[in-house]
């Protein structure tokens, strides 16, 4: 059974491998940088800083990915706050509970430690989004024409928000 269509753009940028007619009628929303949503603090704000433009530059983000983007640096920001309650000096991977029953007999109970429950949870969130965009080394694999280590080009970011702000 196969899996999910692939976007015609990210088939160029692998060459088309099918060597298939690649279609012509598949929508194309306007490349541009979103605004920053004003809910978005800390490391999430860090996050959109970084990634937005570099998506940009490389073809991967168009005016109608805001909140796909907002939410892969939403969880960023959840994730953050994880690592910093994991940082902390009394931090235990196992939370025990000690309880006697009505007999009298003594009871331990291990569980694992609800921040640790989440961060697996968010990690599974943050592959997802990831993918979406392209950001892991896997989901990059077999594509060409990604420029990912040259400079963004400032005056072309400025110039696409204004153009996406007129259109709006």
């Amino acid at each position: 059974m196969p899996g999910r269509p692939k976007p015609t753009a990210l088939k160029r940028l692998e060459g088309n491998p099918g060597k298939r007619l690649l279609p012509t009628d598949e929508p194309q929303p306007l490349a541009a940088i979103p605004e920053c949503p004003t809910e978005l603090r800390g490391a999430g704000k860090k996050a959109w800083a970084f990634l937005a433009p570099r998506l940009y530059q490389v073809g991967l983000l168009t005016e109608i990915d805001g909140y796909m983007l907002t939410a892969l640096c939403e969880v960023i920001s959840t994730l953050s706050v994880i690592w910093k309650e994991k940082r902390k000096k009394d931090f235990s991977c196992v939370q025990t509970k000690h309880t006697i029953d009505g007999a009298g007999n003594e009871h331990l109970e291990v569980k694992q430690n609800p921040w640790l429950v989440m961060e697996k949870q968010y990690m599974k969130e943050l592959r997802s989004f990831s993918a979406s965009f392209g950001l892991s080394a896997r989901d990059r694999a077999g594509l060409t024409g990604l420029a990912m280590e040259k400079d963004v080009d400032e005056f072309e970011i400025y110039m696409t928000k204004k153009r996406s702000r007129r259109n709006s």
